[in-house]
């Protein structure tokens, strides 16, 4: 039913019949958040983003340390919300750096199947349609070893950031 039809519905009510389905819907939808009067409402996506906060592999939570001690700022876990015209599905990704516009996923062995590199494979194209920059992609014994692919990356990670301040400058 949409917003269009259930009005419809509401002007034919009496006012204590209003007054009760607007109070129903409201607890419903809605929920207070820290005791304020500001309303918040979670769809599934972000309880699910939450859960993977929460619940982060030591892999990610080792390679988010690795950007905290380079003085990169990122979001992790972002969320990723697809246009219609372009597919139907939302995507959270590990680790989104805003100032290089570059998403950067740490796969863990399930990645390594068929199935999952195709899965990967169209997100990355989907993100890239987004307008992300790149999508780089470490394995869980890259952020464990600290490898030197992830030391490369991230001097040139600063490197970029570096050249984007002196042309803001």
């Amino acid at each position: 039913m949409t917003n269009k039809e259930i009005g419809r519905l509401l002007e034919w009510m009496s006012k204590e019949e209003y007054e009760k389905v607007t109070t129903f819907l409201k607890n419903i939808y809605t929920t207070e958040i820290n005791n304020t009067s500001r309303k918040h409402k979670k769809n599934g996506i972000e309880k699910y983003q939450r859960a993977l906060y929460k619940n982060a592999t030591k892999y990610e939570l080792k390679f988010k340390e690795i950007l905290v001690n380079n003085g990169i700022r990122f979001y992790f876990q972002k969320i990723f919300k697809v246009p219609k015209r372009i597919g139907n599905s939302n995507y959270i990704v590990d680790f989104y750096i805003p100032q290089n516009n570059v998403v950067i996923e740490i796969d863990g062995s399930q990645h390594n199947k068929l199935e999952n590199i195709q899965k990967d494979s169209i997100r990355t194209e989907a993100l890239l349609s987004m307008g992300v920059s790149r999508v780089i992609r470490f394995s869980n014994e890259e952020v464990n070893n600290n490898s030197e692919k992830i030391s490369n990356f991230m001097e040139r990670l600063k490197k970029e950031q570096e050249g984007l301040k002196n042309l803001m400058a």
